[in-house]
């Protein structure tokens, strides 16, 4: 009898929790005059450090449960290289909810040498299927690498064949242009 209550419930449960569950705050990309919003950006160890004395501060930390990494990143491309010009994490100042903007100390931004890794960025169609997914690839702070890729199971008319476009020289044009 309860194994037959729990196998019935279950499915209900998974489902609830999936439709309600909070997407994750994506960081800005400026490459151009065009905003991505980009996924996996990580901080130097530094940037972590005093992120870290703030939210233990007695303000204390207000978490969001979109912004699981514990700060907002605006980024820039700039010649192929990748440029952090705004920090904020969640705050709380006398009882109200904000953000708080971490000083950088450099009005142009400030390179990110320290960050070897993928950004990437997940366009989204209707009825929040993935459209397409692309794949930026970093080495010290600058582009090495871009891979696009469409979803294989959206109806897109006149869809070409093509899974993915590959691009390492001129990177940014071709990041422009998707």
């Amino acid at each position: 009898m309860k194994t037959r209550l729990i196998a019935s419930l279950l499915p209900s449960l998974v489902f609830c929790c999936v439709s309600i569950a909070t997407p994750q705050a994506r960081d800005e990309l400026l490459i151009g005059s065009k905003t991505r919003h980009v996924l996996m950006f990580k901080l130097s160890a530094e940037l972590e450090e005093r992120i870290e004395e703030l939210n233990s501060s007695t303000n204390g930390r207000v978490t969001s449960s979109a912004n699981w990494d514990g700060f907002y990143a605006n980024l820039e491309l700039r010649e192929e290289k990748l440029y952090l010009t705004r920090l904020s994490i969640d705050w709380s100042e006398d009882g109200t909810f904000t953000t708080k903007v971490i000083d950088l100390e450099s009005p142009n931004g400030v390179f990110c040498d320290w960050f070897s890794g993928e950004l990437r960025e997940v366009k989204m169609g209707k009825q929040r299927r993935i459209k397409k997914i692309v794949h930026m690839y970093f080495q010290g702070g600058v582009l090495t690498e871009i891979e696009s890729e469409r979803n294989p199971l959206s109806k897109r008319k006149n869809r070409t064949n093509q899974a993915a476009h590959t691009m390492s020289a001129n990177a940014a044009s071709f990041v422009t242009n998707l």
